[in-house]
Parts: C-alpha cells; sequence; structure tokens
C-alpha cells in the first residue's frame, strides 16, 4: 500500500457538522499545482502566499470548481488546528510525490523492465 493511500484527507464540516470539503493531493493534482508554478519550499519559504497555495490546490482532487477566494475564506473560518492541516497538506503533498518514485508495481503485470 502506498503512503499516498495511507494518509487520511482532511474533511471540512459546515456549521451544522455535514461534510462539506475532502481535502487531499493526488498525482494529478500535484501536477496541476507545479504546472502553475507552485513549490512546496514556498510553504516555509513565503508563508503568507505558500500556505494559501497550498489549502487552494489541495481543493483540486475533489473541488475541482472551486476558486482562490472562496478556498482562502474558508481557511480564514477554520477556528483550531491550522497548524496540523497544513502539516497534514504537506505530508499529503509529498506523498503523492513519493508515490511517482516507488517501485510498488508487480513485475508480473509489468510491461517493461529496467536494467540498471
Amino acid at each position: 500500500m502506498s503512503k499516498e493511500k495511507e494518509l487520511k484527507p482532511i474533511v471540512i464540516m459546515d456549521a451544522a457538522g455535514n461534510p462539506e470539503y475532502t481535502l487531499t493531493f493526488t498525482r494529478e493534482s500535484v501536477k496541476w499545482a507545479e504546472e502553475r508554478g507552485f513549490k512546496i519550499s514556498e510553504v516555509t519559504d513565503y508563508p503568507l502566499t505558500g500556505i494559501s497555495s497550498l489549502f487552494f490546490f489541495a481543493f483540486r482532487a475533489n473541488h475541482k470548481g472551486i476558486g482562490r477566494p472562496e478556498t482562502d475564506e474558508v481557511y480564514k473560518e477554520l477556528k483550531a488546528n491550522r497548524q496540523a492541516v497544513i502539516t497534514r497538506l504537506i505530508e499529503m503533498y509529498n506523498a503523492s510525490l513519493e508515490s511517482l518514485m516507488s517501485d510498488t508495481t508487480d513485475e508480473k503485470n509489468s510491461t517493461r523492465a529496467v536494467e540498471l
């Protein structure tokens, strides 16, 4: 099982306790973020913009139609655990990158071989 599957997504609830948004990263959403110039190092190098960007890109996997103004508003409305949210988002982002590099394919079903 890849690390990407082990990390539970972040579920943001509405005022009544109903799930409203599910935040996670996939290879596709990380690629989409990178195509827009995002670098995970921005979260620590430029936290004001980096955290906002990371949070915005985390919506991509499950909520493609949501724009940055709305994600910024959702982030402002988070009452607690912001540090935990950012930490989990970074872990999920990195897990998606690691899954690209890992050797998790079954050799029996592989159509390509590599000799190093």
